[in-house]
């Protein structure tokens, strides 16, 4: 189940389609499995989002991260960890600043 502070910091961020795409998979595969945090892997993301660029992905998680939205551990090139940045009040819109990736 969704807390309900969750939805409400949902419906008030701004995020692009596909950030929210990988979002989506990142509350599934963390929440959705009552866990703090879980490695995703690029393949998974594009298996579950059924997005074709492994580039795209990247630019959608490090919007998220610029964002605030999420909290990306990575160990070498091989094992990334990813969770929810529960403090809702860190949250960027994704207007604030106008960041381009």
């Amino acid at each position: 189940m969704i807390p309900n502070c969750l939805i409400e910091a949902l419906a008030r961020i701004d995020v692009t389609s596909r950030g929210s795409r990988i979002l989506q998979v990142i509350i599934r595969e963390t929440l959705g499995w009552r866990k703090q945090e879980a490695t995703i892997s690029r393949m998974k993301f594009m298996e579950q989002t059924r997005m074709k660029s492994r580039a795209g992905i990247r630019r959608a998680i490090e919007q998220l991260e610029w964002q605030h939205v999420i909290i990306v551990k990575r160990f070498g090139r091989t094992k990334t960890i990813y969770s929810l940045q529960t403090n809702f009040t860190l949250w960027r819109s994704w207007n604030c600043g106008k960041r381009k990736f």
